[in-house]
């Protein structure tokens, strides 16, 4: 009986991957442009916040794809900011500065992992990140 469960609920799951993964060249653009908004910050301040969030809220109840990168994205940047004012008060006893070049080398490389996902259209989840919104 429990193998019968577990047969049905896999083509289930698979449909709802595939949905969710499904995105046309305009969300992937957008979803490109959140994962890349990081870089964005070295010229603006908080572009790298407010680009995914803007792009979140316009699109997140038409777009199941930027709803989740959108979430992604904003998650992501909520622990960089976090980790980078606990890299600040470390700086005191001078462990903070070599942890803030670990954590934009990580960022950087972690925004353009997610780039090259969106741009072909699959979610990417960042790994070590608080998920606080939903």
């Amino acid at each position: 009986m429990s193998e019968n469960s577990t047969e049905n609920n896999a083509p289930v799951e698979a449909e709802v991957v595939q949905e969710v993964t499904t995105a046309d060249s305009n969300e992937r653009t957008l979803g490109l442009v959140c994962h890349l908004s990081l870089f964005a910050s070295f010229i603006v301040p908080f572009a790298s916040f407010i680009i995914p969030l803007v792009i979140w809220l316009m699109k997140r109840e038409t777009s199941q794809f930027l709803d989740a990168t959108g979430k992604e994205v904003l998650n992501f940047q909520i622990t960089l900011l976090i980790a980078s004012i606990a890299c600040c008060i470390l700086m005191i006893i001078l462990i903070g500065i070599p942890l803030l070049f670990a954590i934009a080398i990580a960022a950087i490389v972690f925004a353009i992992l997610g780039a090259v996902a969106a741009s072909k259209g699959e979610i990417y989840r960042y790994p070590f990140i608080l998920r606080l919104i939903k």
